[in-house]
């Protein structure tokens, strides 16, 4: 009796072992497949944005490479960022707003980048980057330009306002101006000095009011 009892615990740990042994040997099988799956959804995936970014479809580069979610593989990451720069830039045609995305999108890709499009994104990053160089100069020599033309407007104001009188103006202004009176008036209230320069002109009389030695009114 006990070397049957012996025999049949002996069965019953070989078939818990068995068991055992079965199950995680299907785990790794199983996972071993999903592996397998999605190495070969990454391989189509992979494959198919190759062939649009070759062809310049770059929404449809982005569009298959964003659709493999966690399994796009670093070469895919940068091929996503190569067609997102290519779709900003659209072939030269982007406006300067473009043109810096697409400019700093191949600032994310790597100068030593040998994946498969190295030679197209190494001859695309040359051209983003002509561009961008290009429109950095226009921009400059707008800013220039913008500069330049505040200046000479604030220079032909101040031109203006030299050669003639407004309200604040000083009295040694008035006399530069104009030169000595024809007729000075003169009242004081209080505190406040005022004086009326009278100038004869032909046809017409020039005046102008001065309070405490500052222009506060004038006729002509």
């Amino acid at each position: 009796m006990q070397d049957h009892g012996k025999k049949i615990f002996l069965i019953s740990i070989g078939v818990v072992v068995a068991v055992i042994v079965a199950f995680f040997g299907y785990q790794g099988y199983k996972a071993k497949m999903e592996e397998k799956r999605h190495a070969e959804i990454h391989q189509s995936g992979h494959s198919s944005a190759v062939e649009y970014l070759k062809a310049g479809k770059w929404g449809n580069a982005m569009d298959t490479l964003n659709g493999l979610g966690d399994d796009r593989c670093d070469d895919c990451e940068t091929l996503l960022t190569y067609s997102y720069a290519m779709m900003k830039y659209k072939d030269g045609k982007a406006s300067d707003g473009g043109i810096t995305t697409a400019h700093n999108s191949f600032e994310e890709i790597g100068e030593d980048y040998c994946g498969d499009l190295a030679d197209n994104v190494r001859r695309d990053r040359e051209r983003v980057n002509d561009d961008y160089e290009k429109m950095k100069a226009r921009q400059a020599e707008a800013k220039r330009q913008e500069e330049a033309a505040k200046a000479a407007k604030k220079a032909a104001e101040e031109a203006e306002r030299a050669n003639n009188v407004y309200i604040g103006d000083s009295e040694e202004k008035v006399r530069r101006l104009f030169g000595t009176p024809d007729h000075v008036g003169r009242a004081v209230v209080g505190d406040t000095e005022t004086k009326q320069f009278v100038y004869y002109a032909p046809g017409r009389n020039i005046i102008i009011y001065l309070q405490n030695g500052k222009v506060a009114g004038f006729m002509d």
